[in-house]
């Protein structure tokens, strides 16, 4: 009798070694707040990510297209840069420039007349008037605010087989950006190429290849300048006659001026100097 009371009295003292409702409640609440901030620190460290992975790719953007057109601008290309300085048809650099609209002297040499006159004579977007007999022409640079052309040495033939060079007929151009309907009116940079660049095939269009290189911009410029940036003039042809007659008939700096918005309101304003390096007009070899 005893040995049963004090085994019931064993096993009613172990039972109240338990959890009691209100501990478990609590418990639970504490499990679940702890989730909630697991859950928020979670959510907080993805949008965190998200804003940056936005914000490193709309800087990346314009760090590309900015690269891009520089290496462009800096390869800019003439085959009178292999002509000796007595052959080369412009003046002194220091000299002051002809009236607007004149054009320099000719040679009066019959062959040289002849080849003018012919259809290898004609001036087109990118290439000018043949500079003596052998029917040597520069290249043309075309530029206003908002459009370049010119012929560039920066192509990279990126497949063995294909049938291009180094050398081509670059355009950039803006067209309206309708990617992103929040920015209203925004512009995007488009670099139209073509590898043919000697040949007349301007009216080819399958020769040309066209991408947009940068979008959301609301404001692009570009100016060109001669005499380390004391000229700078927002329109500029080197087939042109107050161009043309003077050294150098390239511009020497073209500025960048660029406003870009992109998503998350994110803002861009920024002013690049971008300066071709081979001697466009010519090299000096007695220097």
């Amino acid at each position: 009798m005893n040995f049963r009371r004090l085994n019931s009295n064993n096993l009613r003292e172990g039972g109240t070694e338990g959890f009691t409702l209100i501990e478990i409640l609590i418990s639970i609440f504490l499990l679940v707040l702890i989730t909630i901030s697991i859950s928020k620190a979670i959510n907080s460290t993805f949008r965190l990510r998200d804003r940056l992975k936005t914000q490193g790719e709309f800087y990346n953007e314009i760090r590309l297209a900015m690269g891009i057109l520089n290496r462009d601008l800096t390869l800019l290309y003439s085959p009178q840069m292999s002509l000796p300085p007595d052959k080369k048809t412009a003046t002194d650099p220091n000299a002051p420039p002809p009236v607007p609209g004149t054009q320099p002297a000719q040679p009066v040499d019959a062959d040289f007349q002849a080849l003018l006159s012919s259809d290898d004579g004609r001036v087109n977007d990118f290439w000018g008037i043949p500079v003596d007999k052998t029917g040597l022409k520069p290249s043309r640079f075309q530029g206003s605010v908002d459009k370049m052309s010119f012929v560039t040495i920066s192509n990279m033939r990126i497949y063995k087989e294909a049938p291009e060079s180094e050398f081509s007929k670059v355009t950039y151009t803006l067209e309206d950006d309708r990617s992103n309907p929040d920015l209203q009116g925004a512009k995007m940079l488009v670099k139209s190429y073509n590898t043919h660049a000697f040949e007349d095939d301007d009216g080819r269009k399958e020769n040309i290849r066209s991408y947009p290189l940068l979008r959301g911009i609301t404001k692009i410029q570009f100016k060109y300048c001669r005499q380390k940036q004391e000229f700078c003039v927002e329109s500029w042809d080197s087939e042109r006659g107050d161009f043309k007659a003077t050294l150098p008939t390239f511009p020497e700096v073209i500025q960048v001026i660029l406003e870009v918005k992109g998503t998350d309101q994110l803002m861009f304003e920024g002013t690049y100097w971008m300066k071709p390096e081979i001697p466009l007009w010519g090299i000096d070899a007695s220097s």
